[in-house]
């Protein structure tokens, strides 16, 4: 995380080297990026960037928990929206993330775009990383009681499925896998067998 240092500085400097840092983020993958690149974008000395940050990613992971936290608040808009239905959360999640209309937040396109060079990028961790916030989501916005079990421990994993289902659809499409319209396509059978199981009711015609 940044040093308090970072945190002092004018407005204007940190948002300068906030966006060298993803310019420089999202044009290549992690591990070409380049400090230079970004300390000569912001204008600051390479002494100035290490009492800010330890290395390059320190800075990553404080751009990906600004991240997390607009994830937790899409979350919560899109339980609030279905009235806590999981499914339709989940769908209208996707939705909103991959908006065909291209008036996304500009937070996100980055962090789209810095999936899109970086293929294996584990999404479900960024969201994740913060699993007490999830819990806390998801039991202000869905009938916990109707899950077989209302422990924090299982209403996680519940939610972690959810989370890896959003992702592998979100990655699908990035990664030029399936069609936006077939990765949602697909998300909708996993949701089905996360909510119903993958086996026919006793004696029910297929």
């Amino acid at each position: 995380m940044p040093s308090g240092t970072f945190f002092r500085l004018p407005e204007e400097k940190r948002q300068r080297l906030t966006l060298a840092a993803w310019n420089e983020f999202t044009r290549v993958k992690y591990a070409d990026t380049s400090i230079n690149r970004i300390i000569q974008e912001a204008g600051i000395p390479r002494g100035s960037f290490y009492q800010y940050f330890e290395d390059k990613q320190d800075v990553l992971v404080f751009l990906l928990e600004d991240v997390g936290e607009y994830f937790f608040q899409m979350f919560d808009r899109a339980f609030a929206a279905t009235k806590g239905d999981m499914r339709e959360a989940a769908l209208l999640l996707f939705d909103n993330i991959m908006s065909v209309n291209g008036r996304l937040d500009p937070a996100l396109q980055k962090f789209l775009q810095l999936m899109g060079v970086n293929p294996g990028f584990d999404l479900h961790q960024i969201i994740a990383g913060r699993p007490e916030a999830l819990v806390e989501i998801l039991r202000r916005n869905v009938n916990i009681s109707l899950m077989r079990r209302d422990d924090d421990d299982y209403v996680l994993r519940v939610c972690q499925f959810y989370i890896k289902i959003i992702a592998s659809a979100i990655m699908e499409t990035l990664g030029g896998i399936s069609s936006r319209e077939t990765a949602r396509k697909n998300m909708e059978t996993d949701l089905d067998i996360l909510q119903f199981g993958m086996l026919s009711a006793p004696g029910a015609e297929r």
